[in-house]
């Protein structure tokens, strides 16, 4: 049995297809269903929003299986790369107390602590395709920056990944998505 080196590679193996850089499981073979009545309902603001956000945490959650599963094995210390659970819709009693307990708006998605290429750390916001960051974001991302940090914005896990790559000096590690070897 083959060694899985990429997230490619290991995705393929559990049945997913590559198309573009995503991965998307193809549909499983099913009997003819019974025909649904389609309703054609208005696009609202929330669940445009909703569906942009679950994008993003799709691909964040490529991102950090690629780490977990492939890249710690080189750089252990891509163990302290963590997410940080600002964005999402909650209560306003649970918002409230979020605010009193310190959650700052603008605050990227991921943050790993570690010194590289003269930056105190790594900071990364993944987006949606087509969207970039609003202004508490590019605030925060300048006062992170001013402070020595490197911030990137990346649509995409690939991406991501990439910049993680560059950030240790490992360009070994790049994600393979042409499927050549």
């Amino acid at each position: 049995m083959a060694l899985i080196t990429t997230m490619e590679e290991l995705l393929t193996a559990r049945g997913y297809v590559i198309t573009n850089g995503r991965a998307a499981r193809p549909a499983p073979p099913t009997a003819p269903a019974m025909p649904v009545p389609s309703l054609d309902l208005p696009a609202t603001k929330w669940h445009t929003m909703r569906r942009r956000r679950q994008w993003e945490e799709e691909e964040q959650i490529a991102l950090l299986r690629w780490v977990d599963e492939v890249a710690v094995r080189e750089v252990p210390l891509l163990r302290l790369l963590y997410h940080i659970p600002n964005g999402k819709y909650r209560s306003k009693a649970g918002a409230g107390r979020l605010k009193a307990m310190g959650v700052r708006p603008g605050c990227p998605d991921l943050h790993w602590p570690l010194a590289r290429r003269g930056y105190h750390g790594m900071w990364l916001e993944l987006k949606a395709q087509g969207r970039r960051a609003d202004a508490n974001q590019r605030a925060m991302h300048a006062l992170l920056a001013h402070a020595g940090h490197y911030v990137g914005t990346y649509q995409g896990w690939l991406a991501a990944a990439t910049a993680l790559c560059w950030y240790i000096d490992r360009p070994d590690l790049f994600p393979d998505t042409t499927g050549e070897i």
